[in-house]
């Protein structure tokens, strides 16, 4: 058992470092989608 023991301790104490590391920067907004609408008065006709 004390080789569990020792991989525990390998596995758990990079997660501690991360835990007490500086918070990772957020994620980036997503695009906006392809298939938005573009403003009604760059169209010589109206969408419904």
């Amino acid at each position: 058992m004390r080789g569990l023991g020792k991989a525990a301790a390998l596995l758990l104490a990079p997660a501690l470092v991360l835990a007490h590391g500086p918070p990772p920067p957020p994620p980036p907004p997503p695009p906006p989608p392809h298939h938005a609408r573009p403003p009604m008065g760059s169209l010589p006709f109206a969408l419904d």
